[in-house]
C-alpha cells in the first residue's frame, strides 16, 4: 500500500518547479485568483521591516527581493532578515539573489515548528502564505511564538471569489486547481481570518480589501 503524503510534504512537493513556471503561474494567480498586483503587495510588504524580521514563507526569494528595492537597497545593512520555507527547491534560488548580503539568510522551516527562540523577530511578514499553509492555526500559534511583543505580522490573504460573475467564475476555477494541487488550502471569509489570528492572540490593527485580497497587519500586544 502507498504511503500517504501528509498535508506538509504535499505543499513542499507541489512548489518543486522551475522559478519561470513559478514566476509565470505567480503571475496568473496574482491577476485573476487574488484580483490584486505585484505593485500592491510589494508596497504593502515593504511597509513592514524591522532590524530583526522574519519571511515566511519567504519562496525563492523574489517578493522579499522587490520589497527591498522598493525599500532602498541601500539600508539593507541594518537588517537582520531570515527567510523560512518548506519547498527545498525554493531555497537554492533565494540564496543566490542575496549572496551578497551576509545579514539575510535562508533556511528550510516549517511554520508551525519555526527555527527560532521565543520573541526573536520584530516583523513578520506571510506573503501568500495563510492561505496555503495546512494548519493556518497552528501557524499563527507559531509566528506569534517567534514575534516579539509590540512586533507587527503583516499578511495578504485570498478572500471567497468576488466581483462580476465572469471573474468569479475564473477565480473559482484558479481556486480549485490550486486546491487539486496543493497550492491552496483554500479562501477566507474576511471576517473569518480576523477573527484566526485574534483568537491566536494578535491585535489586528489596520486591514484593506484589493480585489480578492485582504492585506492586514496585526500586532502582538506589548509586555
Amino acid at each position: 500500500m502507498q504511503k500517504q503524503q501528509n498535508p506538509t510534504e504535499a505543499v513542499g512537493e507541489a512548489y518543486k518547479t522551475s522559478p519561470i513556471v513559478y514566476l509565470l503561474r505567480g503571475v496568473v494567480l496574482v491577476a485573476f485568483s487574488y484580483r490584486s498586483t505585484i505593485g500592491a503587495q510589494v508596497r504593502f510588504f515593504a511597509s513592514n521591516l524591522s532590524e530583526r524580521h522574519l519571511e515566511a514563507p519567504c519562496g525563492n526569494g523574489t517578493v522579499l527581493w522587490f520589497v527591498l528595492k522598493e525599500r532602498g537597497l541601500d539600508t539593507i545593512d541594518g537588517l537582520d532578515i531570515t527567510g523560512i520555507d518548506i519547498a527545498t527547491e525554493m531555497l537554492p534560488d533565494a540564496v543566490e539573489k542575496f549572496k551578497d548580503y551576509p545579514n539575510i539568510h535562508f533556511e528550510y522551516g516549517d511554520v508551525t515548528e519555526i527555527p527560532a527562540p521565543d520573541e526573536r523577530f520584530q516583523s513578520i511578514n506571510v506573503p501568500n502564505g495563510l492561505h496555503s499553509f495546512p494548519d493556518p492555526s497552528a501557524a499563527l500559534a507559531d509566528l506569534y511564538r517567534v514575534l516579539a511583543p509590540g512586533g507587527v505580522l503583516a499578511a495578504n490573504v485570498l478572500l471567497h471569489p468576488r466581483g462580476n460573475a465572469v471573474m468569479q467564475w475564473a477565480a473559482r476555477r484558479l481556486n480549485a486547481w490550486g486546491q487539486r494541487k496543493a497550492l491552496l488550502k483554500g479562501p477566507f471569509e474576511e471576517e473569518e481570518i480576523v477573527r484566526l489570528i485574534e483568537d491566536r492572540g494578535l491585535e489586528v490593527f489596520e486591514r484593506r480589501v484589493h480585489g480578492n485580497t485582504l492585506y492586514l497587519k496585526a500586532r502582538r500586544p506589548a509586555a
